[in-house]
């Protein structure tokens, strides 16, 4: 084959690839768009932690009243004020068998007794998700007569919030 011919064989070779290259549809990415909504809902909710009311060893010769500290827990999902309110009489009863002790429970030593209707600690400030911790001060009066043994009793607390 001559250099001629050859020149020319590839010259249409070349011409016939640009022909195709020129004439093939050209690809292109599709794109399509759509809005995705996010959305939360976070409840005003609360909960309280009981605790437990400890009293030292009670001795019924003794004068004075005796007293015991706790406190319990309130925590909130958002900021918030809340209420407690304590279930049951102000004078309340621990017993042991048919053995018992009469006590009051109050926000604060010497303060009033909590437990009728309306007898709650108001206005107690919580922040959201930090537990907001909530003193409470039992008292024993003295010179109660009393057996050995063990004495219980149940507070119920409700939160209004």
């Amino acid at each position: 084959m001559s250099s001629n011919r050859i020149f020319r064989t590839l010259l249409v070779a070349a011409g016939f690839g640009l022909l195709v290259v020129l004439i093939a549809p050209t690809a292109q990415a599709a794109t399509d768009s759509a809005s995705l909504s996010v959305n939360m809902t976070i409840p005003g909710n609360c909960q309280i932690s009981g605790s437990t009311l400890a009293f030292p060893v009670y001795n019924t010769n003794d004068l004075d009243a005796l007293a015991a500290s706790t406190t319990f827990a309130v925590q909130c999902t958002v900021d918030t004020t809340v209420s407690v309110d304590f279930g049951g009489n102000r004078n309340r009863t621990m017993r042991n068998g048919t053995s018992s002790l009469t006590y009051q429970v109050s926000e604060v030593a010497g303060g009033p007794a909590l437990g009728q209707f309306g007898d709650r600690i108001d206005g107690v400030s919580v922040a959201g998700n930090v537990a907001t911790d909530v003193p409470i001060v039992g008292t024993i009066p003295p010179g109660q007569p009393t057996l050995a043994g063990t004495y219980t009793d149940t507070v119920l607390m409700t939160l209004t919030f």
